[in-house]
């Protein structure tokens, strides 16, 4: 019963025992892992940038300083654009990681030298026509397939199986009627007939002959008392104006025009002979001089890059106003050159250094930014000038020798900087960090108590020192040191014991120990 008791009160005692604190982690074995885990971070980091811009940057610069792509720029003219399934090749590519599948954007430009700036002085009655181009996509949609939905339409429709629009919200359309039958559609009640072009009074439809020609709701241009007629894009700037300088001279296709060192005066209206003066622009500015001027109060147009300068005969000009269609007409059959020579405003012909190449945005023809900068693209360099509209003009870089292609951007300054950060910046984050994981790999040590300690920043027993742990307290050390001693000297009885008990068991007698 006392031996059940001392059991009972041996077991509570050790109940009452306390487990001691867990150790705190050293400030020293957390820098460590802290620095390990960041270098280890960086390494990884840097090596896939290194991997990633090895495509990006690396070897697109590469082969831009190894071409023979011209620095400066010419112009070029879009003259084809079309959406292509058949991705052999695409002018712009939202990544270039991956090859262009489906929808690629095709331009293809004209590549020309540029053609002449020009300076209109002492203009009068200044003013700009605006023909904007329509968006179809804007158009209601009409699904005549609907009961009633097509009730009462009028205007010119396009349709196709029953679904309609109306394109004379954004166009005036000539065209005949047919003759071959006098049958009237119901857009109602026949709408399965409804496919193709159809003119509609209420509901009641008549198809219309291919061709149907028509022509975008424009501001008309004023022709009475101007001289001065200059396109810009889908705009035309008119004027009345007393002369035209040049700033420069074309040198042909095979060489950069040349400045003037004083601006020579190419047309003046003062001869009734001239005619009126048209010229087609990358870009006409209108600037209005300060009227305090006494000697040239008037404005001026400054223009650049302008071609095709032709003068027609004044009697040609409709009065007193004229639409757009009818001034691309005069403009483009007008055959009274500027200059014979081409040396001032040039025929665009004269200029030409390839008639058909390919453009891309740039020497790889993708980007990689991920933000539709290839519809933005398409949207600036796409127009092809159908129904009359404006033909993209931007400038473009080529190579002597080789019509295959033109590029939008070509920069060897830019790319150079790309280079060199791409280069250093990854480069130097990658052999740091490889370098100082070495380091740590040769000169920390983990002891056994899984703790990491740096062999080359003090002794192991300064470093052990300097943990909060590990700190010496006078009565717990003497304690410790009294338990240590105590247990090897109950080892040695317990070793002495168990040699006396083996010389017994083999008939030796044993030695007496005078711990024992």
């Amino acid at each position: 019963m006392a031996a059940k008791n001392q059991s009972s009160g041996d077991s509570a005692g050790r109940k009452k025992k306390h487990e001691p604190p867990p150790k705190p982690i050293p400030e020293q074995d957390r820098h460590i892992c802290g620095l390990i885990c960041v270098c280890q971070l960086t390494f990884v980091l840097s090596s896939v940038s290194l991997v990633y811009l090895s495509v990006a940057i690396y070897l697109p610069g590469y082969r831009a300083f190894n071409a023979a792509i011209e620095t400066v720029p010419i112009m070029c003219q879009t003259i084809n654009s079309t959406i292509s399934n058949n991705c052999e090749w695409a002018s712009c590519g939202e990544w270039c990681l991956t090859k262009p599948s489906g929808n690629c954007p095709q331009y293809l430009v004209t590549v020309r030298q540029n053609g002449t700036d020009i300076r209109v002085e002492n203009c009068t009655r200044l003013s700009v026509a605006h023909c904007p181009q329509p968006n179809p996509d804007t158009l209601k949609q009409y699904n005549c397939n609907n009961d009633k939905e097509c009730l009462g339409i009028t205007g010119i429709i396009s349709c196709r199986l029953g679904h309609c629009s109306n394109i004379s919200e954004l166009y005036q359309c000539y065209f005949n009627t047919s003759t071959d039958t006098n049958e009237t559609i119901d857009s109602d009640r026949d709408n399965l007939q409804l496919n193709g072009y159809f003119n509609c009074i209420n509901g009641s439809c008549l198809k219309i002959n291919w061709p149907i020609t028509c022509d975008r709701f424009c501001n008309k241009i004023t022709t009475i008392g101007l001289n001065v007629f200059l396109r810009f894009g889908d705009y035309v700037h008119t004027g009345d104006c007393q002369r035209v300088i040049a700033y420069n001279k074309a040198n042909g296709p095979l060489a950069h025009g040349e400045p003037l060192a004083e601006p020579k005066q190419i047309w003046t209206d003062e001869n009734s002979t001239n005619g009126i003066f048209m010229a087609s622009c990358t870009n006409v500015t209108n600037i209005v001089k300060d009227k305090a001027d006494s000697i040239s109060p008037n404005k001026t147009m400054m223009a650049v890059d302008c071609i095709n300068g032709t003068v027609l005969d004044e009697s040609r000009m409709p009065k007193p106003y004229m639409n757009f269609t009818t001034f691309w007409t005069m403009y483009e059959t007008s055959d009274r050159l500027l200059d014979e020579t081409n040396t001032y405003v040039p025929t665009e012909s004269s200029l030409t250094v390839y008639n058909s190449s390919r453009l891309y945005i740039n020497q790889q023809g993708c980007v990689n930014t991920l933000r539709n900068e290839c519809k933005l693209f398409g949207d600036s360099h796409g127009r092809a000038g159908e129904n009359h509209t404006a033909q993209s003009r931007f400038p473009c870089f080529y190579t002597k020798n080789d019509s295959f292609t033109a590029l939008a951007r070509f920069d060897l300054n830019k790319t150079w900087w790309e280079l060199m950060i791409g280069v250093t910046v990854p480069g130097i984050l990658f052999a740091v960090s490889f370098l100082t994981l070495l380091i740590v790999h040769q000169t920390v040590k983990v002891g056994d108590d899984a703790r990491m300690t740096c062999q080359w920043c003090a002794d192991d027993d300064a470093a052990a020192a300097d943990e909060p742990f590990m700190k010496p307290d006078g009565q717990k050390t003497k304690e410790r040191k009294q338990r240590k001693h105590a247990d090897i000297q109950e080892l040695s009885v317990i070793e002495a014991l168990v040699a006396k008990s083996a010389d017994i068991a083999v008939g030796r007698p044993p030695i007496e120990s005078p711990d024992v």
